[in-house]
């Protein structure tokens, strides 16, 4: 059962990622956009970084369980600190950036798969399948460690286009001030939600079941 949860959660990422990825290509060149800036776009969103990440961890758990990678993930601070990245995507996307764009075709069916379908299917699975033992306190600092790289990954890229996925971390639009403390909030909720799912993890069973 828990193979087959794994199957379904990576198959839903690889398609929602899939779709996303073409209606990015397609809307790029329709203004004149590079297929490598459009690409780097589409690895701009932290919805798609998340979204890969389970989908890489799910496959992998799912088709490869006995690699060194498989069992790489499948640990109580990897699964975790994925969670806590899924998740963080789902609320800060119903939150601030749900109605902000005009969402049709393809990209729509990708928008539900990759923000209200996939996030809570993982966490699902995170909190039935996933090992939680030997997880520590200081886990959740380790885990910034992605969204701290994705931060200075899109300042950078920002500061040679001018483009910026997120209408909060604009930098053209709100400055350099604003911006750093926005990413510096989110950085806060990472921080949260990582010590949430934390004690969370703590308090269900150490489940590694391979059913």
């Amino acid at each position: 059962m828990r193979r087959t949860f794994a199957v379904v959660i990576a198959l839903l990422a690889w398609i929602g990622l899939a779709l996303h990825f073409v209606d990015t290509l397609t809307k790029a060149a329709n203004n004149g956009i590079s297929l490598l800036e459009g690409s780097a776009r589409f690895f701009s969103f932290f919805t798609v970084v998340s979204n890969l990440i389970v989908a890489v961890a799910m496959s992998l758990i799912a088709f490869a369980p006995g690699s060194r990678l498989a069992q790489f993930v499948n640990t109580s601070s990897v699964l975790t600190a994925t969670a806590v990245y899924i998740t963080i995507v789902a609320i800060v996307y119903s939150l601030f950036l749900r109605g902000v764009v005009k969402l049709e075709g393809m990209l729509l069916i990708s928008d539900h798969i990759v923000h209200d379908i996939v996030p809570p299917l993982f966490v699902i699975y995170w909190g039935v399948y996933a090992p939680k033992n030997n997880l520590k306190w200081s886990e959740p600092f380790k885990w910034l460690i992605v969204p701290v790289l994705y931060i200075v990954y899109c300042l950078i890229h920002g500061a040679f286009d001018s483009w910026y996925p997120y209408w909060f971390a604009d930098v053209t639009k709100l400055g350099y001030p604003t911006a750093l403390r926005n990413a510096f909030l989110v950085l806060v909720a990472f921080l949260v939600f990582g010590y949430i799912f934390a004690a969370v993890a703590k308090l269900l069973p150490a489940s590694t079941s391979s059913s």
